[in-house]
Order: structure tokens, then sequence, then C-alpha cells
């Protein structure tokens, strides 16, 4: 969204309020110059409207799933299952600390195949590096990247394990006060 309160996709010349107001001063095709457009902006607009439409109605569906829910199993499915969905994604995991142990155990996933789930069912909460699910866990900072395979972390597992064709990364850990509580992979 262009910033400015004004409405329009085209600025007309700055009129001073000393500055008297006649017809050549506010149409700047008379002094020789063009009205500055962007034949883009009402396109970019229209797009942006449908990104935040899409992202309220995502949001207004999965805070739905995530109050239909009081234990963390079937709320965790729920929520992979909505996330992956309404994002269109190739596959998605989510990870829940262990209270016992200093594991983060796969709670839910969406689009990962066998292997890829017996590899991945419990990883080291915090100092592992197996996977950059452990690292953002034990990091608490999130990770993006636009391909799985271009990635050295993420080439030799994560590219492999969905039943789709991948695309980008995003981990995220998941944090309650000072204490990780899981991580989300999409």
């Amino acid at each position: 969204i262009e910033k400015g309160p004004w409405p329009l996709s085209y600025s007309a010349a700055w009129v001073s309020p000393s500055t008297p107001n006649t017809s050549s001063r506010l149409n700047p095709a008379s002094e020789g110059r063009k009205p500055r457009r962007s034949a883009n902006a009402p396109m970019r607009r229209i797009q942006r409207a449908s990104q935040v439409e899409r992202i309220a109605e995502v949001l207004t569906s999965l805070g739905v799933v995530l109050s239909m829910h009081q234990t963390v199993q079937p709320l965790c499915v729920a929520a992979a299952h909505e996330i992956s969905s309404a994002a269109d994604l190739a596959a998605v995991a989510i990870w829940i600390r262990d209270p016992d142990h200093n594991r983060l155990r796969l709670t839910a996933h969406v689009g990962i195949n066998r292997a890829g789930v017996q590899t991945l069912e419990e990883i080291e909460a915090e100092g592992g590096t197996g996977c950059i699910a452990e690292l953002v866990g034990g990091s608490r900072q999130p990770f993006h990247h636009s391909h799985v395979g271009d990635h050295l972390m993420t080439r030799d597992l994560e590219a492999k394990i969905c039943y789709l064709k991948p695309g980008g990364v995003s981990v995220h850990p998941l944090v309650t006060g000072d204490h990780v509580v899981g991580v989300l992979e999409m």
C-alpha cells in the first residue's frame, strides 16, 4: 500500500496556501509535466487487500480450530492441518517439548513421508545440530530460506522428507515466557 492518505493513484502538483489557486498551477500537464501515476498502484492495492483478507480468514479459521481442542495432541494435529491447507504448504511439522526429558517430540505432521517421521520423531531441545528444527529450538531464533535444496542444513533432510516437492522453509520456535515449548516447521 502506498504511503499517504490519498486514495488516488497520482499526486497533483503541490500548491502552497500562499500560491494563488489558478488552473495552470493545479494542472501539472499545463506546465509541460505529466502527473505522477503508477500504473501498477491499483493492482498492488487489490493484491494487498486480497492478501490481508486471506490472512484474516486464515487467522480466524486457525482461532476456531485452536479453541475447539483442550489437549496438546489434538490441538497440534488440528493446527498442522489448518496451517497446511490454508497456506497450501507441502509439509508442516510441530514438535512439543517433552516435560520429562530435554527432547522435542513430533506431535503433529502433514505431508511428511514415513522415513521423515521416523527420523524426526524425537529431536534435541537444546544443543542439537541434526536438523534445522533443533537449531531453531536451541537458539530461539526463526529460520527462513527460499529453497530447502539450496541450504546445507535443509538439503539432506527437509528436502527429502516431503511427499510433495518442497519449496522454501520457515521454522519458528514456540516460546512462552523464556521457555521454548516447541518448534513449528513449514
